[in-house]
């Protein structure tokens, strides 16, 4: 809070803490924003559309938010859990379809 809260005040907005013992805390902020006047639009990387991507990591919230950037760069995603679980996806992609993500 005390780097937090002075940033958000120079930014015109506030923040606030309340704490449930035994629950754990909960922070809200408000902040004044403005549109920005650019329209910058939707910059997508070079080379990723069309891709097959083995998404390899045991920890589930990355991968979904890697999934989800992926998805909307235009990507097709496989997704294991392990590198056990990647190298049977890709065996496995091999005998069947004679692909591999």
């Amino acid at each position: 809070m005390a780097i937090v809260k002075p940033l958000s005040e120079i930014m015109g907005g506030d923040i606030s803490m309340t704490l449930e013992e035994g629950k754990g805390s909960c922070f809200q902020f408000y902040l004044k924003l403005i549109e920005s006047p650019k329209d910058r639009g939707l910059i997508l990387p070079e080379g990723v559309q069309g891709l097959k991507i083995l998404l390899v990591d045991d920890h589930p919230l990355q991968v979904s938010v890697l999934q989800k950037q992926l998805l909307l760069w235009g990507a097709s995603i496989y997704v294991a859990n392990s590198d056990e679980e990647a190298l049977q996806k890709l065996e496995l992609s091999n005998k069947v379809e004679g692909d591999t993500p």
